[in-house]
């Protein structure tokens, strides 16, 4: 049938043509019926001929004619007048969201609700059963009342493979680069659909992060030259978080679209509900509550954001303080001393048992003192050696000081309570039945956090009621741990939320209260904070970071500042005050024989990681990190002399050293925000140089006898794998990239295979595979093992079962791999880290171990004085 304006399908009279593409013609139309306009679509005849088709898409068509939701384009009727097929839908005046982002990004106000809007629309249709699998910015019309979804789950065909929308209208099928269709549609689609999986929920919601994405940037959030690059960008990359491409960026859009594009639909948001949600909450504590004027119109006040997490049931606290670390005279030396407690004396192990005062020059510590009863507070200046205990400050917890360092108040006995430092007596301000943090302002204003469970109230320091001052929001468990800003007015704190991808850090002020502004929803801890840097606490280990505060981001690499501690607390001055681990694990470096008989030490124990050999067994190459701050350099033992230089210098982390054939290289992995490989000449005369670098962390396992090959870990989206980089080339590859994990790997000498550990079985075991082709493999552990080394002429490949046991396989040479039975050889109780920790002589009589020693525990606290010069080159 011949469609043309005056021709009338069934009840419908057809007005005029609104556009035609591959799927159809769609005309706009009269419902002479009810007297309204609605849109006809046109079945190609190629799908109307199909009986299997027509089944399918009467019985899509008529669940999805049951949506009724003001963002859902409704779906009216589906006809047939002789051989014509149509739809009739809801006639929408507007345009596409694909034509809006043609012109650009779309403005955050509308971000946030349009994308509210989709999500909400396709919660709707989730509840009913039906998935859109096709949602993409054709699919969308921005009308007057907002966003409208077209296109729910008609796009199969009777093959079940994915077609372009039934509901769609050609017009806005267009896409917004110049790749073709086929990316158009391949853009927003989830990891599981191009495996071939069936689609759910999750897969929505993966489209939905990428749509938000886009309109957010104007850029697609995953691009490539040809299907094949799109694909693989889809599968293995995460796109540039948003408010690296479009500034002032709320941090909580980057998290929710981070989520929503998780390769793995078990990491997603689980419901299109939650993403509306989510969304929602940014606009009523963003736009609506102060967001756009915190990062415009008072910028002048530098909000000081950090990231954190809350371990919040446990207690956990954040210690106040500034860090002045952008100075016009940076400090030259970095001053460390001890400071020793008197005999008795124990500091208390929890988080907040150390303070320091605001002008950096005296200490307040939680400590117990043998024949005094429970802890209590004492006092230190820090130019002074002497203890003072403060009367009346029995089972005290949590000290906070005031702005003028003359008083501190504390928790006890269900009470919020203040002392004078000069001796004043102990003032009771109102009850805290499980005091969890307090700040204590400038103006006398005291933030404190009273409960477990509840917002955070405000009292003035010299009394009164305490008053409510945050509120908590749907889901909040509790707000805690208040840190005042250096401005005097606004402050951070912890939410303890039931969702814990949203408890974190938050902004407010006293100014605005009701202005909660999300910081760093995740697994980070604030430790203390400055004007420009941050002090972050993330399990054992302290890390500095400068952050943006207009942006409320951290910005450029973390720096260690110290790793293996359990509390700390530093003043503006660069005054920092550590108390260390003292589970800290040492590891010696000894020469052992082939029945594990001790012939040498090779140095006193430390911080060792990573022994490598050098090709003529004249040289070691090993990571020797900072007990205090963590980072480790490589440094080279000269065996024969029995000297050891150092070879790096970075303040980052450098480790894993591998040497060239001819010794004259020493390539290792650095860790300046990702994990890299470089290349520095093995003498220390030459700057290094960087060899291999992308997005994921890597760590060199070894080199090819001939140097043309570095094998090396590769950690990032798609599990932990193997990948080598070609010298002759130079590129890197991945060579064994499974759903398992892969690491370890080391050459056989002739360079024929590679041996490596694998936890494929379920647990870790010792394979080898052929090199460079990977078709061919043999497991060689029969009980658990980790840490492959081949002997000098290949005949022997060593590694570490799970009971500490060296075990040694002979190989018989050949062109396939005959491996006898392993043979247990003697206890080596080595450092468990990722690496290789031992190596072994050519002749395979002889074994270096980086040994486990207990370390016994230290009662002394580190007092650290321009700690932040180790910034002075980031």
């Amino acid at each position: 049938m011949s469609i043309a304006a005056g021709s009338r399908l069934g009840p419908y009279e057809v007005v005029s043509s609104i556009g035609a593409g591959g799927m159809g013609e769609v005309w706009r139309a009269k419902d002479t019926r009810l007297d309204r306009e609605v849109a006809i679509k046109i079945l190609p005849p190629g799908l109307a001929e199909n009986d299997q088709f027509l089944q399918r898409f009467d019985r899509e068509a008529r669940a999805i004619s049951s949506l009724n939701h003001p963002n859902i384009c409704t779906l009216f009727d589906v006809g047939h007048e002789n051989e014509t097929h149509f739809l009739v839908m809801e006639l929408i005046e507007g345009e596409s969201l694909a034509t809006l982002l043609s012109k650009g990004r779309l403005p955050l106000d509308q971000v946030i609700r349009y994308g509210a809007q989709i999500a909400e629309a396709l919660s709707v249709a989730h509840r009913n059963g039906i998935i859109h699998r096709d949602l993409k910015p054709g699919n969308v019309m921005i009308t007057k009342s907002g966003a409208k979804l077209l296109d729910f789950g008609l796009a199969r065909s009777a093959a079940d493979s994915p077609v372009q929308g039934l509901t769609e209208m050609p017009t806005q099928a267009r896409p917004l680069t110049a790749e073709g269709t086929i990316l158009g549609t391949f853009q927003y689609m989830a990891p599981e659909q191009l495996e071939g999986l069936e689609a759910d929920a999750r897969t929505d919601i993966f489209a939905l992060g990428a749509l938000v994405y886009e309109m957010s940037t104007g850029q697609r959030a995953f691009q490539g030259s040809s299907k094949t690059s799109l694909i693989a960008a889809i599968v293995a990359q995460h796109p540039e978080p948003i408010s690296s491409v479009t500034k002032m960026t709320p941090p909580a859009l980057d998290h929710v679209v981070n989520r929503c594009l998780e390769k793995d639909p078990d990491d997603r948001w689980q419901s299109a509900h939650d993403v509306a949600s989510e969304l929602r909450w940014i606009s009523e504590a963003g736009s609506q509550a102060g967001v756009a004027r915190t990062l415009t119109v008072r910028r002048r006040n530098r909000e000081r954001i950090a990231w954190t997490l809350a371990a919040l049931t446990a207690a956990g606290a954040i210690t106040a303080g500034g860090l002045l670390l952008a100075r016009s005279d940076p400090p030259r030396q970095l001053i460390e001393s001890s400071i020793d407690l008197p005999d008795g004396m124990r500091l208390a192990q929890l988080t907040g048992s150390i303070s320091i005062s605001p002008d950096a020059t005296t200490a307040a510590f939680v400590s117990s003192q043998s024949g005094t009863g429970g802890q209590t507070l004492w006092l230190r200046p820090l130019s002074s050696d002497t203890f003072r205990q403060l009367t009346g400050t029995e089972n005290a917890s949590r000290p906070f000081w005031s702005a003028d360092s003359r008083k501190i108040g504390f928790f006890a006995d269900g009470k919020l309570k203040v002392v004078d430092t000069q001796g004043g007596t102990v003032t009771i301000l109102c009850e805290a039945s499980a005091g969890r943090g307090g700040a204590w302002m400038r103006d006398g204003t005291i933030i404190v956090a009273l409960d477990t469970r509840g917002p955070l109230f405000s009292l003035r320091a010299e009394g009164g009621a305490p008053e409510p001052l945050t509120r908590l929001r749907p889901g909040d468990k509790a707000h805690l741990l208040p840190i005042v800003l250096p401005d005097g007015n606004n402050f951070l704190f912890a939410i303890n939320h039931e969702e814990v991808g949203r408890s974190g850090i938050y902004q407010s002020s006293l100014e605005e209260p009701e202005t909660i502004l999300p910081v760093a929803p995740g697994s980070w801890e604030v430790a203390s904070v400055a004007p420009d840097i941050l002090l972050l606490q993330r399990e054992n280990s302290l890390l500095a970071q400068r952050h943006d505060s207009r942006r409320a981001q951290l910005v450029g690499n973390a720096v260690t500042v110290t790793d293996r501690f359990l509390l700390f607390a530093a003043a503006a001055d660069g005054t920092l005050l550590l108390k260390r681990n003292p589970n800290l694990v040492l590891s010696q470096l000894v020469w052992v024989d082939r029945l594990g008989r001790e012939e040498e030490e090779l140095a006193p124990p430390a911080l060792f990681f990573s022994p490598r050999l050098s090709r003529d067994e004249r040289r070691l190459a090993v990571d020797i990190s900072d007990p205090l701050y963590g980072s480790g350099d490589i440094w080279i033992f000269d065996l024969p002399r029995g000297s050891a230089t150092r070879l790096t210098y970075d303040n980052a982390n450098e480790s894993s050293p591998q040497w060239s054939p001819d010794d004259r290289q020493v390539y290792y992995a650095g860790y300046a925000g990702a994990g890299n490989i470089f290349e520095v000449p093995a003498g220390g005369t030459g700057e290094p140089q960087t060899l291999v670098a992308d997005e994921r962390d890597k760590r060199p396992t070894d080199v090819s006898s001939d140097g043309q090959w570095i094998v090396f870990d590769s950690y990032g989206t798609g599990g932990d794998d193997i990948w080598v980089w070609s010298a002759s080339e130079k590129a890197h590859r991945a060579w064994l990239a499974t759903p398992f994990r892969e690491k370890g790997a080391r050459f056989s000498p002739d360079g024929k295979w590679i041996a490596y550990q694998s936890d494929e079985s379920g647990r870790w075991e010792i394979y080898v595979r052929a090199f460079p082709d990977s078709d061919r493999k043999w497991m060689l552990s029969s009980n658990g093992g980790i840490m492959p080394v081949w002997s000098g002429d290949g005949k022997e490949l060593f590694y570490v079962s799970p009971d500490d046991k060296m075990n040694a396989v002979t190989i018989t040479p050949g062109s396939e791999l005959d491996a006898a039975a392993p043979e247990p050889l003697f206890d080596a109780p080595l450092r468990f880290h990722g690496n290789t920790q031992y190596e072994v002589t050519s002749d395979g009589r002889r074994f270096l171990l980086n040994r486990r020693v207990e370390e016994s525990a230290d009662e002394s606290i580190t007092l650290l004085q321009n700690w932040q010069i180790r910034l002075a080159s980031k």
